[in-house]
């Protein structure tokens, strides 16, 4: 059974209203006048624009204009300006409280992606009040520290003693200035060793294993682009008299124990010796330098 309350009755009872079977049905709000729960006149749950599966749980929250759809509030002044945005989750204080057309948008805690103006889409932000214009940007906390919305510490399960299964293992780097994570390549559990027994070109954070015939040479070019930091190791397994040359393209040349390598295609850096092995990093990405950063046996087993 359904019960009308008239309007003319305007819920001034003053007594407690106790509903003990059925439901409060109210209309999806067409505008600031109707399909509300108010408290102290102010708005505090609303539909509006219901047919689109909006929802705004919280003092003005939400607002009475917008035609965007699946967009949801739980806190005050969330979602006040929004116009044509779409699947927007705002909770928190005044989270997401002047974004305008932007959609996808996870906002959580106290003015939780506030500095969102315009289309700002696809972020998840937590306790973070995000950066204008940016969009698919993931922000966890205010700074690092005690203070306010800051960590100072962070906590994940399922990352430590578990090795990711498919594609190339990478390290973890940080911004120090920014907080900012990524990844890049790293020697060990991201280096990978390839057996060659015929010359190739090399590429960088590989190491290369010369397997070649008896009194022969084995030629490997260096990378035509590094990026500085990139590492390179190459040794051998013999036999006797099987050595390895690193040529150079256009503008490379190899640093080694206080000499230098000619410049260009006209340079390189000869193994003298059987089981040699040598380590080296780029250290300029526009020329492609390279310093060797460890030898063995020395640097009198390699000519140049």
């Amino acid at each position: 059974m359904t019960t009308s309350i008239n309007n003319s009755i305007n819920n001034t009872c003053g007594e407690n209203l106790s509903i003990t079977t059925g439901n409060l049905s109210l209309i999806s709000a067409t505008d600031s006048t109707d399909g509300q729960i108010l408290i102290n006149s102010i708005s505090v749950l609303h539909t509006y624009n219901g047919s689109n599966s909006n929802i705004f749980v919280g003092p003005s929250a939400g607002n009475f204009t917008l035609n965007g759809i699946a967009n949801s509030t739980l806190g005050a002044s969330c979602l006040t300006v929004l116009t044509s945005g779409e699947y927007n989750t705002a909770c928190g204080n005044s989270a997401l409280s002047q974004i305008e057309t932007g959609s996808q948008n996870t906002c959580l805690g106290a003015n939780a992606g506030v500095n969102y103006l315009s289309s700002e889409s696809s972020n998840i932000m937590i306790n973070n009040n995000g950066v204008a214009s940016e969009s698919n940007v993931c922000r966890i906390g205010s700074g690092t520290g005690t203070g306010s919305q800051q960590l100072a510490a962070t906590y994940i399960s399922g990352i430590y003693g578990v090795t990711p299964s498919g594609g190339t293992n990478q390290a973890v780097i940080i911004n120090s200035a920014t907080g900012q994570m990524g990844s890049a390549a790293f020697p060990g559990g991201g280096f990978t060793w390839t057996n060659i027994n015929t010359g190739q070109d090399m590429v960088s954070n590989n190491g290369y294993i010369v397997n070649g015939a008896p009194f022969s040479n084995i030629t490997l070019t260096l990378p035509t682009v590094c990026t500085v930091g990139d590492i390179l190791r190459i040794t051998d397994i013999g036999p006797s008299g099987s050595y390895w040359i690193i040529a150079q393209n256009a503008n490379n040349h190899i640093n080694f124990d206080g000499s230098s390598t000619v410049t260009g295609t006209g340079g390189s850096l000869t193994s003298t010796t059987t089981f040699a092995a040598i380590e080296m990093v780029c250290v300029n990405s526009t020329y492609g330098i390279w310093n060797v950063i460890s030898s063995v046996p020395s640097s009198s087993s390699f000519t140049y």
